[in-house]
């Protein structure tokens, strides 16, 4: 048997801090892959760098200009993100259960976060240091290569999410929303929805009124 803890670290290394797509794939990664490709010794050190944090709803995890040093996956809750435009709130996503949270790449100069994140709900998050990371990769190299596969792959389904969604319509964009993540509709209020979506509040409830009249 393996922990859920190892399940949960193993994801946010392998998935090297690139979101889990919530629609399953037969080309995608699972948990038990990822422990089971681990040797015991890697099992330990992966434990032994784990860290893991409860906030409340409304924490803010990150905010515009906080240095980046740390890798960040949601066991539990879920994390708005957002980033400030002329004084306006723009959602770009929304992160939950099983999910890294997308943060660039820090290399040897200090990388600054241009966006907030923001717990909608409280949240469990666990977290590994970018420097124990970097520690771990090197003393596994088989690992850091497992890790940058997944990288790549994961950026690639990344890249085709983003171009389907900036070349859908709000309408579209709503719909593909109820048939792949129903759960956000009942956990986000409407007007982050709205943002993510790219309408308005009152725009979101007529596409939401004439959708179901469709229905009816």
């Amino acid at each position: 048997m393996y922990s859920n803890e190892l399940l949960e670290i193993s994801l946010i290394l392998a998935f090297n801090r690139i979101q889990l797509n919530q629609q399953k794939n037969s080309n995608q990664i699972s948990p038990e892959e990822v422990f089971n490709s681990l040797s015991q010794e890697e099992q330990q050190a992966v434990l032994a760098i784990r860290s893991t944090k409860e906030y409340p709803k409304g924490t803010l995890l990150l905010s515009e200009g906080d240095r980046i040093h740390q890798s960040l996956y949601v066991l539990e809750g879920c994390v708005r993100k957002f980033k400030l435009v002329d004084g306006e709130d723009k959602t770009s996503f929304f992160y939950v259960e099983e999910q890294s949270i997308m943060l660039p790449p820090v290399h040897d100069l200090p990388v600054y976060s241009k966006f907030n994140l923001e717990c909608l709900e409280d949240s469990k998050i666990l977290m590994v240091s970018i420097e124990k990371e970097r520690e771990f990769s090197a003393r596994f190299p088989r690992f850091e290569r497992m890790c940058r596969l997944e990288t790549e792959k994961s950026l690639v389904e990344f890249q085709d999410f983003f171009a389907k969604f900036i070349s859908s319509s709000p309408t579209e964009r709503y719909q593909d929303l109820v048939e792949n993540n129903p759960e956000l509709l009942a956990r986000v209020p409407q007007y982050h929805l709205a943002s993510y979506l790219g309408v308005t509040p009152e725009s979101l409830s007529r596409i939401r009124k004439r959708l179901i009249g469709k229905k009816a």
